[in-house]
């Protein structure tokens, strides 16, 4: 069987692509053979000691605003600043880093730098972290221009933390500003040899993140991150329904707001589990379909939804979702809240699971029917 033409000419030029070739395209284009194996790639990033990104990868972060994200980018900075920082388990290789914030004030982007400073125990201005508030940049472009001028102009940055990827595109619904996006900081790690950890907000009620942007941001990364909350006590991890760590086991820590620190700490996995008892606890106290549709009634809201009826898993979802958009829009009512409640509603009784001939099946229980 013959070589492959362009394989043929890259091993007779030692490496380089012939002259016919497109010269724009010299050193971007690999062909592996024998000889040229990369080195593994280095761990810029660890949880716990267990390496999240590596150099010139992406990671996302997803959290529900007030979950405590730009705690973890806080943290993480800190930890380049200073090796003293208490970073809920997370350790960096850095050099230095560049931080991005294109929606808070001045004011508060201020602040953050202090809780950074502080949590570093750092009293003089470091140079291994630049903070940059961008709220007053409008435009897209200017946006992403002032970015790639730090990073020319810094040739020892290599980390970029965007906290806020839905600041850079119009509309986070628009499959070409998304890959658009995607491609710019695949550009950015190759350009500038570094690696980029950015932020997004998930849909109201679940984990995944918005629009085209988050599908896509969701497919380029390396590792994929989100925050759940227990009460007070958030947890950091990888071990949700679109979570990942492609090169590295599963991820998770624990953090928590103190009052006399005045930011985040780290918390422990026994005060999450517990934090977690005691909202299941108090939720039960309540008037029973108080945490689904709050103050409806047990009885009037699976009587709407199932009624003498029996429904399979995915039509019971389904009408779920139809009462609730009816009934109560201003609750939530994506896929995964509905599967959890159904999980409960089946636990505590209130709804059985029959076997059918090919699909289980779904009823009210005797005791609520009319």
């Amino acid at each position: 069987m013959e070589k492959n033409t362009l394989t043929e000419a890259f091993l007779k030029s030692g490496g380089k692509l012939p002259e016919k070739q497109n010269n724009a395209l010299e050193g971007l284009i690999f062909i592996p053979t024998w000889d040229n194996e990369p080195p593994p790639l280095k761990p810029v990033i660890h949880i716990n000691g267990i390496p999240l990104l590596t150099y010139q990868n992406l990671s996302v972060l997803i959290a529900q605003p007030g979950f405590g994200k730009s705690s973890i980018c806080e943290a993480i900075l800190s930890k380049v600043a200073s090796k003293e920082a208490d970073a809920f388990g997370i350790d960096v290789d850095i050099k230095k880093a560049l931080y991005i914030d294109c929606e808070r004030t001045n004011l508060d982007v201020h602040a953050s730098w202090k809780r950074m400073m502080r949590r570093g125990k750092l009293i003089d201005e470091n140079d291994r972290v630049v903070f940059m508030g961008m709220r007053m940049i409008a435009r897209l472009d200017q946006r992403k221009k002032a970015i790639e001028k730090v990073l020319n102009d810094d040739k020892d940055i290599d980390l970029l933390i965007i906290d806020g990827a839905g600041d850079l595109v119009m509309d986070t619904n628009s499959l070409m500003e998304a890959n658009e996006l995607k491609v710019w900081l695949r550009e950015l790690t190759s350009k500038h040899a570094l690696s980029i950890l950015t932020t997004l907000h998930p849909n109201p009620g679940d984990n995944k993140p918005r629009g085209h942007i988050g599908s896509e941001l969701l497919r380029e990364a390396e590792s994929i991150l989100a925050v759940e909350k227990h009460g007070e006590i958030r947890k950091l991890t990888t071990e949700f329904k679109h979570g990942k760590n492609r090169n590295a086991g599963a991820v998770e820590t624990y953090f928590k707001y103190c009052d006399n620190e005045g930011m985040m700490i780290r918390a422990s996995e026994d005060e999450y589990i517990a934090q977690g008892k005691d909202e299941y606890q108090g939720k039960k106290k309540m008037p029973p379909m108080v945490y689904f549709v709050e103050l409806n009634p047990l009885m009037n809201a699976l009587d709407n939804v199932i009624g003498k009826d029996a429904y399979q898993y995915g039509e019971l979802i389904k009408r779920f979702k139809e009462y609730i958009n009816e009934a109560h829009p201003g609750c939530s009512n994506g896929d995964n809240v509905i599967k959890a409640w159904i999980s409960k509603l089946v636990d505590e009784g209130h709804v059985i699971k029959k076997n059918g001939a090919r699909h289980s099946v779904y009823t009210m229980a005797q005791t609520l029917l009319i």
